[in-house]
């Protein structure tokens, strides 16, 4: 741990004014969709800083207009009466992202999100990118219709 200008404790990277600007946006979005579920989950000021603080990591991974879709998908888990979702929980409005739909219409587990070079797993994709050329895409598309039609057998 290392102290900071002001003599507190700081555990992670200094975050950039456009970093903080993120993630006070995003808790002041947060603060608007969720009005007195968001005061009683975070009682005051100092709780409010020290979750800032705790999940800022994780949101300056994501763009603005990422974090607007997790929060407008929250909204409408609210909605629809998911009880996931009544009370501010940053990790399952975050994770909504992960569960997004794939270009092409289909719910994938594959389908990659992260292309900030800011987010932890950047290289992954990045390398999955350069790999991605016809023939291996002629090789899954292969790989995946020899499994359907063994599906369709067993039907």
């Amino acid at each position: 741990m290392q102290n900071n200008e002001s003599g507190q404790h700081s555990t992670g990277p200094q975050l950039t004014t456009g970093d903080k600007d993120l993630v006070n946006w995003f808790f002041m979005r947060l603060e608007n969709a969720y009005n007195s579920k968001f005061w009683t989950q975070f009682s005051d000021e100092k709780t409010v800083q020290l979750t800032k603080r705790e999940w800022a990591g994780r949101i300056i991974t994501r763009s603005r207009e990422d974090l607007h879709e997790a929060l407008e998908l929250a909204k409408g888990e609210r909605e629809r009466g998911n009880k996931d979702f009544e009370w501010p929980d940053i990790s399952k409005i975050l994770g909504l992202l992960n569960n997004r739909i794939s270009p092409d219409g289909n719910n994938s587990a594959a389908y990659l999100t992260f292309d900030d070079p800011k987010h932890p797993q950047y290289k992954h994709y990045s390398k999955a990118k350069r790999i991605e050329n016809g023939s291996t895409m002629s090789k899954r598309k292969k790989a995946g219709n020899a499994a359907l039609k063994n599906l369709k057998d067993l039907i």
